[in-house]
């Protein structure tokens, strides 16, 4: 009789720690393509001849990535959306190089 209770609890231990070890390297592998991403990014903006690209530029390089993902990992590279011209035209750029350029007077020190 213990046989029989011990094999479904040793089952369900087996199959949690499969299950976890696969959400760890889905995390780990997630992580550093994101990691990787941010990296581009900065490159893309760090660039001497910009000190701002178009969210349509960036997406040309950096692709594989929805509208709103990319904005998150801009944000997370350190930039910060601009506007341009009368169609608005969403730009970006690393907030060390357009300081000079926010709205809010405070925020440019």
């Amino acid at each position: 009789m213990a046989n029989s209770v011990e094999s479904p609890a040793i089952i369900a231990a087996i199959v949690s720690l499969i299950i976890a070890t696969i959400s760890a390297i889905w995390n780990e592998v997630r992580f550093r393509r994101q990691h990787r991403a941010e990296a581009a990014i900065s490159k893309l903006l760090t660039a001497k001849n910009w000190n701002k690209r178009s969210l349509k530029g960036i997406k040309r390089n950096i692709g594989g990535y929805e509208d709103d993902e990319l904005r998150r990992l801009l944000v997370r590279a350190g930039a910060i959306r601009f506007y341009r011209g009368s169609d608005n035209e969403e730009m970006w750029g690393l907030l060390s190089k357009n300081k000079d350029e926010l709205d809010e007077p405070g925020l440019a020190k």
